[in-house]
This record gives structure tokens, sequence and C-alpha cells, in this order.
């Protein structure tokens, strides 16, 4: 871990450390880099908080066939920051993988819950294009794992049709290994009665 900054207070017996104007702080394991007005920061217990942060943190690389993978990292600013050890909480803020000031996209909350390579979760979350909201979450879960697959149930649908009668569909998807997954999902017809598919 590297600190640096206008102003460094330390003590040793306690590894508390206190960082005011133009704070610069690298987490070398991890690779993130953040920028802030000012840091209380635990070395020993490596928590913190961060005020007025910004920063990026590297992108995840997921070399699949077919996948469109990025070399630029995530980028993220707040009002404040908190580090717990391995998790990370950003109040206020947004990311996006877009160069700064004027991103083409950002997702915006007033809290972010982060555990680096396990998952992020934005609460009260909009995803923006140029400034335009676009979707509203109440949460929102981004796996940041390896291999992110994981059963559950899927989002649950309705329609009209004018031979079938009105429609309402749900169903669940089933990640057996990384090799095989199975979909079943049940559609109730008003006029037809009900439709099974497997996949």
């Amino acid at each position: 871990t590297l600190i640096e900054a206008d102003e460094i207070d330390y003590d040793e017996e306690t590894g508390d450390t206190e960082a005011r104007g133009h704070v610069h702080f690298k987490q070398f394991a991890t690779g993130e880099e953040l920028y802030a007005e000012r840091v209380e920061y635990n070395i020993s217990a490596e928590t913190g908080r961060f005020f007025e942060v910004r920063g990026s943190a590297p992108a995840k690389i997921d070399p699949r066939p077919g996948v469109l993978t990025t070399t630029s990292p995530f980028v993220f600013e707040g009002r404040w920051a908190e580090r717990l050890k391995d998790r990370l909480f950003l109040y206020d803020g947004f990311l996006t993988n877009c160069r700064l000031p004027k991103p083409t996209w950002k997702l915006q909350a007033p809290k972010f819950d982060i555990i680096p390579n396990q998952r992020a979760l934005a609460y009260k979350a909009w995803f923006k294009v140029r400034k335009v909201p676009l979707l509203y979450a109440p949460v929102f879960y981004k796996s940041l794992e390896r291999h992110p697959r994981k059963s559950g149930f899927l989002t649950p649908n309705a329609g009209n049709s004018s031979r079938r009668g009105k429609m309402f569909g749900v169903g669940y998807y089933w990640a057996i290994n990384c090799s095989y997954d199975a979909m079943y999902r049940a559609q109730l017809f008003t006029q037809r009665g009900l439709a099974h598919t497997v996949d």
C-alpha cells in the first residue's frame, strides 16, 4: 500500500494514518488507485475512509470467444468511501469505464457495496447514457467472479396474444456446471392454458 499527500500523520503503535491535501492511495495487490481530499486509514487493519474520492480499478478481463474485452479500468467517483479490509463502500457516486469528465454511460447510486473479485451491489441505481436516465433498479447486482454463472429465477414476463389471450410467465435457470445448464419456463395463457418450455 502506498499513501502520498501534502500532510500525513502516522501513529506507529496503532497504524492509524491521517492524510490531508492531494491524497494519493494505491493498493498494489488489487490495482486500486484512489485520489481524495482527506483520508483516515489504518494500515494494520486495512480499513479507512476517503473523502471527496475518485479512483480506478482494473477491469476484469474475461477472454472467452465472442466476448468484447477492454483494457480501460473502471472509474468511480463519490462524496466519500469506506474500505473495510476486502470490502469497499462508495456513497453518492457513480462508476463507469468511459473517459472522464464526460462519460458516455455511468451507473449512479447513493450507495455501492463492492467485494473485489466477488460482486458489486448498487442500491437505488440509475443507468444513464449521456446524462439521460434509461434504467432504474432498486438493487443492481454485478458479479465480479471469474465464472459468474449462477442458478436462479428469471424475470417474470407478461403479454397479450390475439389467439391465446393474456399471458403471464416465470422461469428458472439452472447452472449445472461450467459446461451444462438448463432453463425451464412456464407460461399461463388465459384462453389456451399452461405452456412449458425446457432448454
